[in-house]
């Protein structure tokens, strides 16, 4: 594993990265009311589509 980390563009993953990955999130939360630009959502509040929060179109999925 650490030779992985020492490849050219490599980035290493926060624990609800890895959590997201795996499939173990909780909360698919597609709602971006109160919420600022880019915070992180899930279009139609699918698990599987993952997006970020614009105040005028609200999740846009990536």
């Amino acid at each position: 594993m650490k030779k992985l980390m020492n490849l050219k563009g490599v980035m290493s993953l926060d624990k609800a990265q890895q959590k997201e990955i795996n499939g173990a999130a909780k909360r698919c939360n597609g709602n971006c009311a109160g919420r600022p630009n880019g915070a992180r959502c899930y279009y139609q509040g699918h698990c599987g589509c993952p997006g970020e929060c614009s105040t005028s179109w609200g999740c846009i999925p990536y």
